[in-house]
């Protein structure tokens, strides 16, 4: 198999998309800045243009990433009540209403046992992970 740079970053970069998936959610940026700068290497071929390019991206991807967080934390750090869905992996797994039909899901940690079905409110985020008390 021939394998060139821009089928190379293509791949490297949806597979750690995919990756992301199912992890934190904080390579995402990174992720994107690999995919599109093999994008860009189908045209442009020097290497260190590249490496250019691929750092201006990560900056860039994610600066806009953590503003995006930053306000969307915000928005749900407002008192808003919740209920929990399920248990999964010893976290509870809640959903916030957001609106018409819309639901926002997202794992939660309590010092109280809760119940499928219990109102919750947000205490504290630590992370990517809710710190929950029972209403």
């Amino acid at each position: 198999m021939d394998f060139n740079l821009t089928t190379v970053l293509l791949v490297l970069g949806l597979v750690i998309a995919v990756i992301d998936i199912f992890t934190t959610g904080y390579i995402f940026p990174f992720a994107m800045a690999i995919f599109f700068t093999g994008v860009i290497s189908y045209w442009v071929k020097n290497i260190n243009i590249l490496l250019i390019v691929f750092s201006i991206q990560v900056i860039i991807y994610y600066y806009i990433f953590f503003k995006f967080i930053r306000k969307y934390k915000a928005k749900i750090d407002e008192d808003k009540i919740g209920y929990v869905k399920r248990k999964q992996d010893g976290f509870y797994i809640v959903d916030f209403p957001t609106g018409f039909k819309g639901e926002v899901q997202w794992k939660a940690i309590s010092d109280n046992n809760l119940d499928i079905g219990d109102k919750v409110k947000v205490k504290k985020i630590d992370g990517n992970i809710l710190i929950v008390e029972k209403v």
